[in-house]
């Protein structure tokens, strides 16, 4: 588990001892895995697009404005309600694995991947139309 922050003493008394907490590093990507977003809050959750990306899993809680705008469109099984119990992050991750050990999960997933890349390119190009 990478990361760190003002909660991690309490996390790390939750986490199974099989689990190598590596606290804060320069280039997370680098890892691989799966990400859990867990924020309350959420402008857009460019952090889920940035996992994706380079070959991350993701279970994020539904929090206002970010998760279920990206994760609608890429697998709605990523995303948890915003309430969800600590159990139900545990129990979503490993669906999640044993979900994508299939490899036409796979290729469906990086097909929607794609898609939804295409999409942000597609209302970018918009968006800059508008404004010219």
């Amino acid at each position: 588990m990478i990361g760190s922050g003002d909660h991690e003493d309490r996390l790390k008394s939750k986490i199974s001892e099989a689990i190598v907490w590596k606290g804060w590093v320069e280039q997370p990507f680098l890892y691989g895995g799966v990400l859990l977003f867990t924020s309350q809050y959420e402008g857009y959750g460019l952090v889920i697009i940035e996992a994706l990306m380079n070959g991350y899993l993701v279970v994020a809680r539904d929090a206002p404005h970010g998760p279920e705008d990206i994760l609608r469109r890429i697998d709605k099984d990523m995303l948890l309600p915003f309430d969800a119990a600590d159990n139900d992050y545990a129990v979503r991750i490993d669906n999640i694995l044993k979900k994508y050990r299939d490899e036409k999960q796979c290729d469906m997933l990086l097909s929607n991947i794609s898609q939804y890349m295409d999409y942000l390119d597609s209302v970018r190009k918009d968006s800059w139309i508008l404004c010219l």
